[in-house]
């Protein structure tokens, strides 16, 4: 599956509250996210979980290839089967209930809620396998956010930040990029467009992404 914006913004943005912590990728696909945060912190110890059979082939296949080999753990498994605790739990979940489904097996699974992994059932594992200081972060569309954040609420897992990701600055929000942990402190909420209006990069695009862009 090709690496996709959504999956590039949650690795620049998530944030490990301990630079030498323990994160979960759950729903990992390729391994892009798990790869990302190795890149970004050079003590963390990071589990990459997929269910997907050609998927997590190709996410072992890319985790040996690459400099974090020895930090980066991928597993072929359903998310429930984690156990332990983590500073961080991230993912990009599978998002779409309705629309038009991918004639690709593996690419409609990746995208359509058709098994336990979503962003409204990922509160209730992050509240059991997070540390108390722990970080649940993901991607979703921007209109499921009030349901998450009930979600979140109903797990005891307070809001820390959002951010609105629109195409445009002449555009509604298409996506969310969320943040909810089990302490309690005031919720950043931010915007952050991708696309100038003559079509290029806006700065704050590039600073949160140049890292991992070799056009940027």
């Amino acid at each position: 599956m090709k690496i996709g914006t959504d999956g590039v913004l949650l690795g620049a943005w998530a944030e490990l509250p301990e630079a030498n912590g323990i994160v979960a990728d759950v729903g990992a696909g390729c391994g892009l996210i798990a790869l990302m945060l190795a890149q970004r912190y050079a003590q963390a110890s990071i589990t990459a979980v997929e269910l997907d059979p050609d998927a997590a082939q190709d996410m072992r296949a890319n985790v040996a290839a690459s400099s974090w080999s020895e930090r980066v753990t991928a597993i072929e498994s359903d998310f429930t089967a984690l156990e332990g605790r983590y500073d961080l739990i991230v993912s990009n979940p599978p998002f779409f209930i309705t629309g038009e489904r991918s004639p690709m097996s593996a690419r409609a699974a990746a995208r359509h809620v058709d098994h336990g992994l979503s962003p409204l059932t990922l509160p209730a594992f992050a509240a059991e396998h997070l540390r108390p200081g722990g970080r649940l972060a993901m991607i979703f569309p921007a209109d499921q956010l009030p349901e998450v954040e009930f979600q979140a609420a109903m797990h005891r897992l307070n809001p820390l930040r959002i951010t609105q990701v629109a195409s445009a600055a002449t555009r509604s929000p298409m996506r969310v990029l969320a943040e909810f942990s089990p302490i309690e402190a005031p919720c950043v909420r931010t915007r952050i467009d991708i696309h100038t209006a003559d079509g290029g990069y806006t700065p704050d695009y590039v600073l949160l992404t140049k890292d991992f862009y070799l056009h940027l």
